[in-house]
């Protein structure tokens, strides 16, 4: 991911220019960040993760989008528009046809372009939403997934590379074995 280094825009331009684009671009604050292309590995773990939630989403009225639905963060004054690799909502017409404003998890593909912002920058940003419960890190390079799930009035940090986790929101869980089906891991 790059930023693009023009004048600040308003979030109103922001959407207005997304609409014509066919570029995705994350806003920070005023600052596009353009989105980098994925690869056949990141495509394979974001479609894991979509074809085990899936079903359970739908059967308990949730929706479950992929990488060209943005998440909306009011953080305060600033506003921020990230795109996950995945994200989950379990509220009725939650947000706009384009965005989701009360995920209930967010899931990240770790690539060595984002993986900082991953951790660091959307980290703190997600956990500011009262609705997430879970925030998902997948790495690309290695068998590794990274859980931080609410609790509460903390967060509870997981690393696995082996075994499963319990996605809150569906009441359902995934095996890394299943986040991994495909691919070269």
């Amino acid at each position: 991911m790059s930023a693009v280094a023009e004048k600040r825009l308003t979030q109103e331009e922001y959407l207005k220019l997304e609409e014509k684009s066919s570029e995705r671009y994350e806003y920070i604050d005023g600052v596009l960040r353009r989105m980098a292309s994925g690869t056949k590995e990141h495509n394979t773990l974001v479609q894991n993760f979509i074809l085990k939630l899936a079903l359970v989403a739908r059967a308990k009225a949730c929706g479950l989008y992929t990488e060209s639905v943005k998440v909306k963060l009011p953080l305060g004054s600033k506003k921020h528009y990230y795109y996950p690799d995945a994200v989950l909502t379990c509220f009725t017409n939650d947000g706009d046809r384009r965005t989701v404003e009360n995920p209930c998890l967010v899931v990240e593909v770790l690539s060595d372009s984002t993986a900082n912002i991953d951790r660091v920058e959307k980290l703190e940003a997600y956990q500011r939403i009262v609705s997430i419960q879970q925030y998902v890190l997948v790495d690309q390079s290695r068998r590794k997934v990274e859980v931080y799930s609410r609790h509460k009035d903390k967060w509870i940090y997981e690393m696995l590379e082996g075994g499963e986790f319990e996605v809150a929101c569906l009441e359902t869980s995934m095996t890394i074995d299943e986040v991994y089906a495909g691919s070269s891991f």
